[in-house]
């Protein structure tokens, strides 16, 4: 008898036990306070810029790894805070929870999702507490690590592995801490797109980037534009260019590259309406960055003509630097080029004089001179003919 009854006390002890483990073993561990996955990335971006690539992804590997443990624990943390009655009977407004959460003192739990909105925004969820548990649960993912992880890989030649994280971090894109950076996750997957000889995935990747740009969208716009250009002689007194340049403009930068990315890519391949459009809005969107900034040390800023404009800009050298790194002036050779291609010889040409005459380098002016000889001697063959 006293055996029998050993045994199921044993037995009971083996039950409450096991019972108590998984209930343990489904408690995360609390996160360190010392320890944060964003420094970690920090740590992965310098050794990556010392080149020391294997360093870099194994503190991106931790960072990803105390992610999903802070994750885990925000939702354990959250779902233990949410269970009580009197936090059910507040139902589901964020507004509403939040102040019960504070009088119940699951201070932890109210700061979690304070700070989730101070990040994306209480509109963002739409006020619901169901919106943010839902996206609290999707954010053990790690965009901005998956991306390093993309170029690690890219610069050591393991270039299906690099678009595969480049591809996870463009697919979690909401979860991104600075959302433009999707823009250079863009670029990142078109530049190794061109790698990995797949012109396909190229310009698709440029023109996501560009979907984006409103002015890209606008067909009206582009028709008007392109009628502008397409005028073989003068409107009233002005120039087609002066004209063109005087009356659009385009200002989404993050899309500059692209423009002149599409527009050599299309002009590559003999689509030069296509390649027009985009050499046209690449070059509206620096002048019109430009503008921006003449105008900020003088809001009094005019300009008649794009001679007297390109003046004006050498007359700055942070401005004159800025269209040069941006490749403002080699942006406006390949319009001239893709111009005179398209059909319009007189904007070419007008484009071309402007540019031999006020460029700020030779070698911008060299080239200049070698396109308008072209220019001139495509008219001349049409003349004969």
């Amino acid at each position: 008898m006293k055996k029998h009854r050993f045994v199921s006390l044993f037995v009971l002890f083996l039950v409450v036990s096991a019972t108590h483990f998984t209930v343990s073993a489904q408690i995360p561990k609390r996160p360190n306070s010392e320890e944060h996955d964003w420094r970690y990335v920090l740590l992965a971006q310098d050794a990556y810029n010392r080149n020391d690539y294997g360093q870099a992804m194994s503190y991106l590997q931790t960072a990803k790894a105390i992610r999903r443990q802070n994750v885990a624990w925000e939702i354990y943390t959250l779902n233990t805070a949410l269970i009580p009655n009197e936090v059910q009977r507040a139902g589901d407004r964020i507004s509403d929870v939040i102040p019960v959460l504070r009088e119940r003192d699951t201070n932890e739990a109210a700061d979690i999702l304070e700070l989730v909105i101070e990040k994306k925004t209480y509109e963002f969820f739409k006020g619901s507490i169901s919106e943010i548990m839902s996206y609290i649960k999707q954010s053990e993912v790690y965009p901005e690590a998956d991306y390093l992880l993309g170029k690690v890989y890219q610069i050591e030649g393991e270039y299906p592995l690099a678009m595969k994280y480049y591809n996870d971090a463009w697919l979690n894109r909401s979860f991104l801490d600075i959302p433009d950076q999707r823009f250079d996750i863009l670029y990142k997957m078109a530049d190794l797109a061109l790698s990995m000889n797949n012109p396909v995935d190229y310009e698709k990747f440029l023109l996501t980037i560009v979907s984006e740009d409103e002015v890209y969208k606008n067909e009206t716009l582009k028709k008007a534009m392109l009628r502008t250009i397409s005028v073989p002689g003068k409107i009233g007194n002005e120039s087609n260019v002066d004209r063109f340049f005087n009356m659009y403009r385009a200002n989404n930068i993050r899309c500059l590259k692209a423009y002149y990315l599409l527009a050599h890519y299309y002009a590559e391949n003999g689509l030069y309406e296509k390649a027009l459009h985009a050499s046209a809005l690449g070059n509206l969107t620096s002048f019109s960055r430009i503008i921006e900034a003449m105008l900020r040390k003088n809001d009094a800023y005019t300009f008649e003509t794009l001679q007297v404009f390109f003046t004006d800009i050498q007359a700055n050298s942070e401005i004159l630097e800025w269209s040069e790194n941006q490749g403002f002036w080699t942006g406006l050779l390949d319009f001239a080029s893709i111009a005179q291609k398209s059909g319009s010889l007189k904007f070419a040409k007008e484009l071309l004089t402007v540019l031999i005459k006020t460029a700020p380098h030779s070698l911008y002016r060299n080239r200049a001179g070698i396109l308008m000889d072209e220019c001139l001697a495509l008219g001349q063959t049409k003349n004969v003919q």
